[in-house]
């Protein structure tokens, strides 16, 4: 190692600049790389932790409300409500259909 040092040393001072930037780009690279790996793993973490299948929850909870006895009206706002929030969850789902 020391005699790597003392070659480098005795080199012209523009060869010791060209080693110095290639060593600073090389360092860089390798740790760009560590960050974008760092980065490409936890957005798939997230992905994995925000994904849920909403029109299955949404089918238990109909079918939940169509179950209990209540007045026609109230049941008629209700149905009307559920359709609301399940179009709205399909304008969610597919973002570029707007």
């Amino acid at each position: 190692m020391m005699n790597l040092l003392k070659k480098i040393q005795a080199q012209p001072e523009h060869i010791r600049r060209r080693i110095l930037w290639t060593v600073v780009v090389v360092l860089g690279i390798i740790l760009m790389l560590f960050y974008v790996n760092g980065v490409v793993r936890s957005l798939k973490e997230l992905k994995e932790e925000v994904s849920f299948d909403m029109p299955e929850e949404l089918s238990h909870k109909i079918e939940e409300i169509k179950s209990i006895n209540i007045p026609d009206s109230a049941k008629s706002q209700i149905e009307e409500e559920i359709k609301r929030l399940e179009e709205m969850n399909d304008k969610e789902a597919t973002p570029d259909a707007e």
